[in-house]
């Protein structure tokens, strides 16, 4: 399920204009049910999947060692239509940066939930990294399926075709969110998962933790790669290589 957020700096101030007057949102959405975790939002004849949701709740919330106290505001729309009919928005879904609400299409939801967690207790990283702890958590744990998969299918393997296709951007075409934006997010999506996935699973949280405490969404790629090397202790290059290494050599 391809996905969009909403960003920072000047692309998030024009992204909260467009999120339509709240109380249109209340007229059209006039379903609400709560969980523990959720309040969830949703047309008349539609549905959401509250088991579904508040198991991937307790699975992202330990693994990226989170407790929110409060309910995240789940906006369930009918399709991209809705949606956009109501928040000026054409695509699958979004967060809004610094709040607890979010909008989506599906009625289970493992992206822009886990935005919203990252952005108010992590921080809110340059899009390669923003995106790809989201996508790096794609999982289903209520079917007892941890593995981060996009649009149905493994996101290193994804990220190995790329690779071997030779689509997968240079990393300088990545650093800066407008650049990483510029490409296709077919690739671009899964790639990044592929890559935070690998520096979790290799370096443990507490390095990534660092890398996002106080970076921001439209950091410069050499901060961002200061960033990196203070808390990894290597060259952000030399990490990108490595993970394309360990994509190869998993693969074959």
């Amino acid at each position: 399920m391809a996905r969009r957020t909403i960003v920072s700096g000047a692309w998030m101030i024009a992204a909260l204009a467009a999120c339509g007057d709240p109380a249109q949102v209340e007229s059209d959405l006039t379903e609400t049910t709560t969980t523990e975790h959720y309040a969830f939002h949703f047309a008349a004849g539609d549905s959401v999947d509250v088991e579904w949701q508040e198991a991937f709740h307790a699975w992202v919330s330990a693994e990226l060692e989170i407790t929110e106290p409060r309910r995240l505001e789940y906006f369930k729309y009918r399709d991209r239509a809705h949606l956009a009919s109501i928040t000026g928005r054409s695509t699958n879904g979004f967060a809004e940066p610094g709040t607890l609400r979010f909008h989506t299409i599906w009625p289970i939801d493992n992206h822009e939930g886990v935005h919203t967690l990252v952005l108010l207790h992590l921080g809110h990283p340059p899009a390669l990294f923003n995106e790809g702890v989201a996508v790096a958590h794609q999982t289903d744990p209520f079917a007892g399926d941890l593995v981060a998969r996009w649009s149905g299918q493994d996101i290193h393997d994804l990220a190995r075709t790329f690779l071997r296709q030779r689509r997968i951007p240079a990393l300088t075409a990545l650093l800066r969110s407008p650049d990483f934006f510029s490409h296709s997010d077919a690739i671009t999506y899964p790639t990044a998962g592929s890559f935070v996935r690998w520096l979790l699973d290799r370096y443990g949280l507490g390095a990534f933790r660092a890398l996002l405490a106080g970076a921001s969404f439209d950091d410069p790629a050499e901060t961002t790669r200061q960033r990196f090397q203070t808390a990894y202790g290597m060259p952000l290059e030399d990490a990108w290589t490595a993970w394309q290494s360990w994509l190869e050599m998993e693969g074959s």
